[in-house]
């Protein structure tokens, strides 16, 4: 990859210990995959983040962030390791109240999503079922039966 420095460096780097460059060779396809997606409604999935979210928040989200911090996390540090981190960190040193915390967080962890999705909607092969449909639940029960027992 002409355009990645690191592995520019690296090809240098085995082409001069072994005095020429390598053979390239091209990847064959070793196996067969079968990719199953699975994917909902907008309105359904939000309902599930912000569910998740709640359990989460019963569960001591909140009392874990507190005890990194005790145990010499700081609140700089939290911020970096990421999405909840940054917001529970907000929360805390009272940046933000609860209820724009939970806002918040529905927010980015939604967005996330979204682009978690587009990015796998790029791979073709994938074959999208919606979990909430029996209907569609059952085709992926074939589907994957016809690619473990082919005839």
């Amino acid at each position: 990859d002409k355009n990645n420095p690191v592995r520019l460096i690296r090809a240098i780097e085995i082409a001069k210990a072994l005095g020429k460059v390598p053979k390239l060779t091209t990847a064959s396809k070793k196996f067969d995959v079968l990719k199953i997606g699975l994917d909902m409604p907008d309105e359904k999935l939000k309902a599930r983040i912000a569910k998740r979210l709640d359990e989460r928040m019963q569960k001591g989200m909140l009392k874990e962030a507190k005890n990194l911090h005790a145990s010499g996390l700081s609140w700089r540090r939290m911020r970096e390791l990421g999405l909840e981190y940054r917001e529970m960190a907000d929360l805390l040193t009272q940046k933000q109240t609860k209820e724009e915390f939970i806002t918040r967080l529905n927010f980015d962890i939604w967005h996330y999503a979204k682009r978690q999705r587009q990015w796998f909607r790029r791979d073709k092969t994938i074959v999208w079922f919606n979990p909430l449909k029996k209907s569609s639940a059952n085709s992926a029960i074939v589907q994957a039966q016809k690619f473990i027992f082919p005839q």
